[in-house]
């Protein structure tokens, strides 16, 4: 019975100090996961799986504060698991293309080096518990983290001076009269979110002789159309574009809006105005 007990005892350890950096990367996660979802509440969308991804790395951050050996890993594999599918959805990566939205720019920053960090650290630790008593802090650990900090930083500075210079932020997706542009190519529009100022148009242009069928909606995960106008967008009924230009809008109501082609799978623009 007393072996048991220290069985017992010695199956829950103390935490070591990568498994500390773990849980605070991934808690630093979902306090910007928070602010990305709250940011997207004000546009007027309430995103559930963005509430779910945020729940779900708090409770990546509690597991890992058991102190079992092998809980940092769950923790690496739920970092990386919230990382990739992040990475597929527009909302994430377009937060990512404009950094000149400071509010959803650095947030979407920090979730990437946090989950970064989650997964090497995680691996790091569970390795550790595994192979020694003493568990000290790697060497050179400090200098990567600064790095991270640095890298952070950076970006924020980044995205602080793009803000500052407006132009600067739309001039890869602006039109010579500083219309907000999307180009459009064979299946696809090139780039999936875009931002329009509340009371302008939206420019599309096809860079070739595709034919494009316009329409308020957007393609589900499963390839099914779904036709949908929020309130407040511009309505585009079937409209067909072959070659050329098409203005849509103004947009005169702040919130997010979806455009897709009825003829080409996965075709989906979301646009954010405000």
């Amino acid at each position: 019975m007393k072996e048991t007990a220290v069985g017992k005892r010695t199956s829950r350890r103390s935490l070591s100090v990568l498994a500390r950096v773990t849980i605070f990367s991934l808690l630093i996660g979902a306090l910007a996961y928070a602010v990305n979802t709250f940011q997207v509440y004000l546009a007027g969308s309430l995103v559930v799986p963005l509430i779910i991804i945020t729940l779900v790395m708090f409770v990546a951050a509690g597991v890992s504060a058991f102190g079992l050996k092998w809980t940092p890993a769950v923790g690496a594999l739920l970092a990386l698991a919230i990382l990739i599918g992040s990475y597929t959805q527009p909302y994430f990566t377009g937060h990512l293309a404009h950094p000149g939205d400071v509010g959803s720019f650095i947030p979407s920053v920090v979730i990437t080096a946090a989950a970064l960090v989650a997964i090497v650290a995680g691996v790091a630790a569970t390795i550790q518990n595994y192979r020694s008593v003493d568990r000290p802090a790697p060497r050179g650990m400090g200098l990567v983290l600064s790095g991270v900090i640095g890298v952070v930083l950076g970006a924020t500075i980044v995205s602080l001076i793009v803000t500052a210079n407006p132009s600067a932020s739309s001039a890869s997706s602006t039109s010579s009269n500083g219309e907000p542009t999307v180009h459009m190519g064979v299946t696809s529009f090139d780039q999936n979110v875009v931002l329009v100022p509340k009371g302008s148009k939206l420019l599309l242009v096809d860079d070739g002789q595709y034919q494009h069928i316009l329409a308020n909606g957007m393609w589900e995960m499963n390839g099914s159309p779904k036709p949908l106008t929020e309130p407040g967008a511009p309505t585009v009924n079937n409209v067909s574009i072959t070659g050329g230009s098409l203005e849509i809008g103004p947009f005169t109501t702040a919130g997010v809006y979806h455009l897709y082609c009825t003829i080409h799978v996965h075709m989906n623009l979301t646009i954010l105005v405000q």
